[in-house]
This record gives structure tokens, sequence and C-alpha cells, in this order.
């Protein structure tokens, strides 16, 4: 493209030595004068320098200054930067598109700022050419008004004209017909007086004609006079109207005449507006047409700066696809090198750590264990005076097979023998305690033997007697009858129940349900005698037990009752008479007239 920049061909470093810092836009031309202008500004202030050093000397006499040596170095204020000439070209693109974009913004900006201008100015004149043609039509209507008015005005002046001759001739009848009223009234006076005066003198009639001719000349002047009069007024009325009409007519002219005036004079401003406002649509239009001119010299640069765009785009592509791919390198260099590293602090840490633990547990430098158990010493072999050469496969073997081991062996722990110790005692302890309680077990269980005997003894004993003294009771309650106890287990006295048979006289009685209620209460009392005679008790506590008893069988029980109170003291609740006199005393709760209870006693001997 001959409308990029051309590098002059670089100077040997003798040369540019000899020639000393010069100007780098001195040795860059273009044919693009936009482009000279970009130029112009990026590379303003860099200068070529033959080497490093010559850059650093000019940037210590002048640290604004940016110098370039033919290495691609560029040293500035902000340090040193090494590029080569891919980097170069990248940097001039860079600031040949970034002032590009500026130039781009600047005219977009100025472009929106003319277009805002001549928006805000739009309305303006529309609204001042919708003022001029409000203005104008009022003003036509102005005009229409005040010629009306004036029109109104003629005719009410010669309405008024012909009202003031009309009035004048009324004025003139007037006065006419007063004069002949005022003749007619002197001469009705005179024949009323001719009338009166005769009268006294004349006792004839007069004449009828006569005075109906006066009284019909009377009455037409007076009806002639009431015309006049009524018409005057009317006329006087309507003078009166068309005054007012005309005072009305006068006032509206002249309010139109003022609002002609002002209408006028808003006219004028707003002709002073219209023209205004031509100005403004003229000025507008001027504006619009430069706006249109630099919108078009803009769109020109714009597609200009646009091809020119593209091709820095396209170089800018290239140089960012060649970078990329140096990035690329570069990033798989540099996670080589940290992977590297970090291997090399795994190593290091692994050595540190192995040095630590040889110095702790064995006591050894590792500079001692490599001298003593290095590779260059054979690794022993299975017997001991086998020897083979260091492999580190096989040395690397071994020694996973040996932490195995070791794992499976598991952490040494230096307390044991303690914990044995204590483990033993402890042992010891509870071995004593176990042998305690087997024999205290032995012991308590001779000892339930020999209860469970003697409980069987006592039971066995207590049955006997029992089932001896049932019987007995059994046929002293029930005569004729047979009564007897017998166990349901007899080889287990400690598990075993006890069956009562009974069988009153003259029946045969399976179950005791079948009993009436009185038998089965007197085979139950017989019961509990039996084992009251077997085993007596000092004293006894019985409840209604002979509620349910006939006189015959509550006078056996009674027989029975005397012969335990010979061994022990009974105690009865009772209803039954009979029962209350056999006692030694009783002890009741009663009730007296005042309603409250009491409780009484009463021994019965010493009462009898």
């Amino acid at each position: 493209d001959p409308a990029l920049a051309r590098s002059a061909p670089a100077a040997s470093p003798a040369a540019a030595s000899a020639a000393g810092p010069r100007p780098l836009r001195g040795l860059v031309t273009t044919s693009d004068p936009g482009l000279a202008a970009l130029l112009d500004t990026a590379l303003a202030g860099v200068t070529t320098a033959p080497d490093l050093t010559a850059a650093v000397a000019a940037l210590g006499v002048d640290p604004q200054t940016v110098s370039v040596t033919p290495a691609g170095e560029v040293v500035s204020a902000r340090g040193i930067r090494r590029a080569g000439s891919a980097e170069a070209a990248r940097i001039a693109t860079r600031a040949a598109l970034a002032e590009t974009e500026e130039l781009m913004a600047g005219l977009r900006s100025r472009r929106e700022e003319l277009a805002a201008a001549l928006a805000a100015l739009a309305p303006e004149q529309e609204r001042a050419r919708a003022a001029v043609e409000a203005a104008l039509g009022a003003l036509h209507e102005s005009d229409a008004r005040i010629v009306t008015a004036g029109e109104e005005l003629s005719r009410a002046a010669a309405a008024l004209d012909a009202l003031d001759t009309r009035l004048s001739e009324l004025a003139a009848s007037r006065e006419r017909l007063g004069a002949e009223a005022e003749a007619a009234r002197t001469a009705l006076e005179a024949a009323d007086a001719a009338l009166a005066e005769n009268s006294e003198t004349v006792d004839a009639e007069p004449d009828t004609e006569e005075r109906d001719a006066l009284a019909a000349t009377a009455r037409r002047l007076g009806e002639e006079v009431m015309e006049a009069r009524i018409a005057l007024r009317s006329i006087e009325d309507r003078a009166g109207f068309l005054t007012d009409r005309v005072a009305a007519l006068r006032r509206q002219a002249e309010t139109e005449e003022a609002a002609r005036e002002q209408a006028a004079r808003a006219a004028a401003r707003r002709r002073a507006q219209a023209d205004s406002a031509g100005e403004l649509a003229r000025v507008a239009a001027a504006l619009a047409t430069h706006l249109s001119a630099l919108e078009s010299g803009a769109e020109e640069e714009l597609a200009a700066s646009r091809a020119h765009r593209g091709g820095l785009e396209s170089a800018l592509a290239e140089a960012r696809t060649r970078r990329t791919e140096r990035a690329d390198d570069l990033a798989a260099l540099t996670r080589a090198e940290h992977e590297a590293q970090l291997t090399r602090e795994r190593h290091v840490i692994h050595l540190d750590e192995l040095t630590r633990r040889a110095q702790a547990e064995i006591g050894l430098s590792a500079d001692h264990l490599v001298e003593q158990f290095g590779p260059h010493l054979p690794v022993p072999g299975p017997a001991e005076d086998e020897a083979a050469p260091f492999v580190r496969a096989a040395v690397e073997k071994a020694h996973a097979a040996a932490e195995r081991t070791l794992k499976s062996i598991g952490a040494v722990n230096p307390l044991a023998l303690e914990e044995y110790a204590a483990l033993t005692e402890r042992h010891d302890f509870l071995e004593k305690q176990i042998t305690d309680i087997e024999t205290s077990r032995r012991d308590l269980m001779g000892l339930v033997r020999e209860v469970d005997d003697h409980v069987k003894e006592v039971f066995a004993a207590a049955f006997a007697d029992t089932q001896r003294e049932f019987a007995d009771i059994f046929t002293r309650l029930f005569p004729g009858g047979e009564g007897s106890l017998t166990l349901t287990d007899p080889e287990d006295m400690l598990a075993t129940g006890v069956e009562v048979h009974a069988r009153p006289a003259g029946k045969k009685v399976k179950r005791l349900s079948l009993l009436s209620g009185g038998e089965r209460s007197l085979v139950a009392v017989a019961m509990l005698v039996a084992i009251f005679k077997a085993r007596p008790s000092p004293f006894y506590v019985m409840d209604e037990v002979e509620a349910a008893l006939d006189d015959v069988n509550l006078s056996r029980l009674l027989t029975v009752f005397r012969e335990l109170r010979e061994s022990s003291q009974l105690i009865v609740i009772t209803h039954q008479k009979r029962t209350m006199e056999i006692a030694d005393a009783l002890y009741g709760v009663t009730m007296s007239g005042d309603g409250i209870s009491r409780v009484i006693s009463q021994r019965i001997h010493q009462a009898s």
C-alpha cells in the first residue's frame, strides 16, 4: 500500500554512532497527509541511539526523551524494553490506530453537536411560523370586526337623525294639539259657565244637539291629546333607546379601535418575530448546508480512516496472531518451568525431612549417611557374605516392601511396658473379683437351697395340719358332707397349687361355682378357720363373713367363733343380731335426734 509509512534503510551501527542521536520521525516517510500527521504525533520526542549505552546517556541528559536503538531496545523514564522490528511495528500501529480512533471520535462528536443544534432550531422555527400565521389570522378577524362595527355605527347615526327629525315633528304637533286642547278647554269652560248662567234664568231644557256637539268635540280633543301624549312618550322611549344604542355603538367602536390598535401592535411584533424566525430559518439552512458539507467531508475522512484502519487492523491481526503463538509458547515454557520448580521444591522439602528424621531418629547427618550407605557402596544381600551393586529400582522395591511390612506391624508404642503392667494388674484384680463373686454365688445358692428345703418342710407340715383341720371343720359346718384339700403338684412343693374339694350332704358337686352363695361363703370360712386352727394367730378380723348364711348355718359358724375366741381375739364386722349377742363388746356409729353422728361402745357381759 503506497499510503503506508516506509522506513528508511537502517544505518549500520558505525554510521549511527557517527551520526549521533537523530529524531525517529525523520527516518519514516509517507505520502498520506493524514498518516503523516499521525506519525508526527506518535513519534514526537522519539530519537535514535547507536546502542543501549548512548540511549541511557541521553535519558540521563533529558528524562523526558525516548530513545530507540537499532537492536529494537526502547529506553524511556519507564524503563528499558527490548523488542524486535515486529514489536516496533506493533507499537507504531497501535499509536496510529489510537490516533485514528480519536479523530473519528472527534468527528462523530462534532457531527452529533451540529445535529443537536439543528434539531434544537427546528422546533423554534416551527413555533415562529405558527405564531406568524396566528397573528395574521387575528389581524384579519380584528379588521372584519372593526368594519362591521363601523357599518352598525353608520346605521345607528342615520336612525338617530331620523328620530331627531320625527321628534321635532312630534314636538310641533304636540304644541299645536296643546293649543287646540287649551282652546277647547277654554270653550268648554265658557260653555259650562254659560250653561250655569242659563240654567239659573232659563227653566227650559237646553239644546241637546249643541251640547252633544260640544261634548263630542271635547272627547275628540281629549282623545287627540291622549294619542299625542302616547305618541310623544313612545317617541321619547325610542329616542332614549336609540341614544343608548348610539352610546353603546360608540363605546364598541372605541373598544374595537383600541383592539385594532393592539392587534396592529401585536401584528407588528409578530411580523418582527416572523422576520427573526425567517432569519433563524436562513441561519439554520446555512448551518444545515455547512453541516452537510462537514458531514460529507467527515464521511470521506471517515471512509479513508476506515480504509487505513482496515490495513492497520490486518497488520495488527497478524501481529496479534504471532503474539498469541509466542504467548502460547511462553505459557508452555512458563508452566514447564513452574512444574520444574515445584518438583525441585518437593525434592528439597523431602530431602530436608529425611535429613531431619535421620538426625532425630538415628542421630546421623545426611553426609554421613551418604558416605556410609551411598549408591557408590554395594548393597548387602540375604546372606552375610553376599553383596550386590546399587540398583535404584531394586532398592526402591525393597524399600516399598519394608514400608509395607512396617505399616502392617504398626507404630511403635514406647509406653507398651507401662500399659502392659497396668493391664496385668487390672486383670489380676478382675480375676480376684470374679473369684469372690463365684464364691459368694455358691454360698448364696447353698442358702437358697437350705431355705427352699426349710420352706418345703414348713409348707408340708402346715398343709398337713390345715388339711386335717379343714376336714374336721367342714364336717362340723356341713354335717354329713365331705371336704378335703389336695396339692396340684406334690413333687414341687414350691410351685404347687392347692385344690379344695367340697361336697355337702346329698349333693354331688364337681365345681365350687355350682354351690349356692351361702354354701360358697361357708366353704371359704371353713378354709380360713382351718388355717387359723393349724397356725393360730393372736387376733383375726372378719368383715361380714356370715352375711349370706341362714339361721342354721349361722348357728354352726357361731359355734366355731366361740372355739376360736378361746385362743384368739376376734374382730367381726357384722349386721347379724345373733353374732352381736355372742360378742364381749360392741362398737358402732349412731345418730341422735340432733342429726349428729357419734361413736359408741358397749360391753355386753358388764351390761347384763
